[in-house]
């Protein structure tokens, strides 16, 4: 009897794994206002299927901790809320978050709410400066996205993270803590506080 209650639990505990990571959680349409990326995200077994601007579906297995992996070095990560990131190797790391219909969707977070085309809240966006170097930088908010610029440089686009968090291409990133803006280099080598003005 307990060896056939050991092969019950054999059968029945990847089974129960099996469904739980089938991808359905995350399926739906996401977008990054910023690079303009839709995907798409279907169940599959064994993962998901994704289809990005239209292009055609590729499948995505489950390699474990909510990640999916196409094969070609592309990976889908689900972060919760309603957001993936699309990781592509050598190339940018994006952030998009779950449209509620086809061409509208809605963000809300500790910064305002943005629907798609109007930005209401407090908001950090404007300028800011910091009292150790004197640099200043001027900020806007763009959806799930921030555009910086330092005093004398060109804009840099930063996306959503997390609720207080927003990277750019390269691993650079902004922090919200409190009413400070906190800028941490790529290998937090370095940082620097700023302050509204």
């Amino acid at each position: 009897m307990r060896h056939f209650i050991f092969y019950l639990l054999i059968v029945l505990i990847p089974t129960g794994v099996s469904a739980k990571d089938d991808g359905r959680h995350i399926g739906g349409t996401y977008y990054n206002e910023f690079a303009h990326i839709e995907i798409r995200i279907k169940p599959h077994r064994r993962g998901i299927k994704a289809k990005i601007n239209g292009h055609r579906w590729r499948t995505y297995r489950y390699i474990g901790d909510g990640v999916f992996d196409d094969h070609h070095g592309r990976l889908i990560i689900d972060l919760g809320h309603g957001r993936i990131e699309f990781n592509q190797r050598y190339r940018t790391t994006l952030v998009l978050s779950r449209l509620t219909s086809i061409g509208d969707y809605r963000y809300e977070g500790i910064y305002g709410e943005y629907d798609g085309h109007n930005y209401r809240g407090n908001g950090f966006g404007g300028d800011w400066y910091c009292e150790g170097t004197g640099l200043s930088l001027s900020l806007e908010i763009l959806g799930h996205a921030l555009r910086i610029r330092r005093h004398g440089s060109d804009w840099v686009y930063y996306n959503r993270y997390n609720d207080h968090e927003y990277r750019d291409r390269y691993g650079n990133r902004y922090y919200l803590d409190g009413d400070d803006l906190i800028w941490f280099s790529k290998k937090h080598r370095r940082s620097l506080r700023f302050k509204r003005r």
